[in-house]
């Protein structure tokens, strides 16, 4: 229980999406108050403070609205009535209007499909297995069956052919959508924020899809500029931690979209090509082959040979998977490679 001060955020849900949201607010100094209905959350090391319970504790909610200023979700799967119940006595972002729209397949693409230039796959409401049955002959089977609503990470989703049809004669069929299926060569993201007074454009991030569940998304565009500006300063690079500073000054924004800063790369690999140039590798290889130079002089033993093996091999994959990801920057991740790396200094030195 709490009573937050002024400037709060109320975020349901905990997540890793609930998480990140309580980083960027600490960021521009935003307390945040997280309800969540898991004990043991995501979130919960990074709010302010928290609530946990049910949804239909009355009194534990009216505590968690009156504890905050304005709200949002950490995702649209939220009921209508709790939404609408936020939004009587705070502001919610987005409105219960908007999420109400996004947390139903039917209502988002008819909703979309009303925008001037904009297009989705060919769908169909089904209610009952005629009209799933005329639907798939329609789409000559080349089609997903999905839940209008609580559909995500291949939740609620049917692959329909001519052998399985016969299988959802008897099934309730009431608030699905039949989509045609469309080939593509990749999906984008786009993100835009609007107030009263702005709308700020991110760029478009291609997502990376694998058994229907986000594994990947990747900012092309920052990975493009993190490399050119590699090859700008390629002996001695531009400096650790600078990439913000250059991307201020050489990024060239597109006509269309309003100003955003990008501290960093989005890809460990480019990022410390850029920091410390071809001087800076040299060097950072030398000091890694020294290490193992040192280490592999103290072995004397089979055991202790299949241990180097080992802890060569488990540096080697955190370090290549940091290379193409982003994960040198989870403090966990450099304080484990530097831990493993130590362990294995002071074991072998003690041989």
């Amino acid at each position: 229980k709490s009573k937050m001060k002024s400037n709060t955020l109320g975020i349901i849900g905990g997540g890793q999406l609930g998480m990140f949201t309580c980083i960027a607010a600490k960021k521009i100094g935003v307390k945040t108050l997280v309800y969540s209905t898991e004990e043991d959350f995501s979130a919960k090391m990074f709010c302010d403070n928290y609530f946990f319970g049910s949804l239909d504790d009355s009194d534990k909610f009216d505590e968690f609205i009156n504890g905050a200023d304005f709200f949002t979700v950490e995702t649209e799967n939220i009921s209508k009535k709790i939404l609408r119940r936020i939004q009587k006595k705070k502001k919610l972002f987005p409105s219960s209007k908007i999420i109400e729209i996004a947390q139903n397949r039917l209502k988002e693409k008819k909703f979309l499909n009303s925008i001037n230039d904009v297009k989705t796959t060919n769908f169909l409401e089904i209610n009952n297995y005629e009209e799933l049955k005329n639907g798939v002959s329609k789409f000559n089977y080349n089609c997903i069956l999905k839940t209008q609503e609580m559909g995500y990470d291949g939740k609620g989703q049917h692959q329909i052919d001519k052998k399985n049809l016969i299988k959802f004669k008897n099934l309730d069929l009431s608030n699905y959508i039949l989509e045609e299926r469309v080939k593509f060569k990749l999906e984008i993201s786009v993100i835009v924020v609007k107030n009263n007074e702005d709308i700020i454009v991110y760029p478009p991030v291609q997502n990376v899809h694998k058994d229907s569940i986000l594994r990947e998304t990747i900012r092309l565009d920052l990975q493009a500029f993190g490399f050119e500006q590699f090859k700008n300063f390629w002996l001695f690079g531009y400096g650790s931690g600078a990439f913000g500073q250059i991307f201020k000054i050489f990024y060239i924004l597109p006509e269309n979209y309003s100003n955003f800063i990008a501290d960093h790369v989005h890809n460990d690999g480019i990022e410390i090509l850029g920091e410390v140039g071809i001087i800076g590798i040299i060097i950072l290889s030398l000091l890694f082959i020294s290490y193992f130079r040192k280490i592999f002089k103290n072995i004397n033993e089979k055991k202790q040979f299949s241990r180097f093996v080992l802890l060569s091999l488990l540096i080697f994959i955190l370090f290549i998977q940091s290379l193409v990801d982003f994960s040198l920057h989870t403090p966990g991740i450099p304080i484990l490679i530097v831990s493993i790396l130590s362990i294995g200094l002071i074991n072998y030195e003690n041989q």
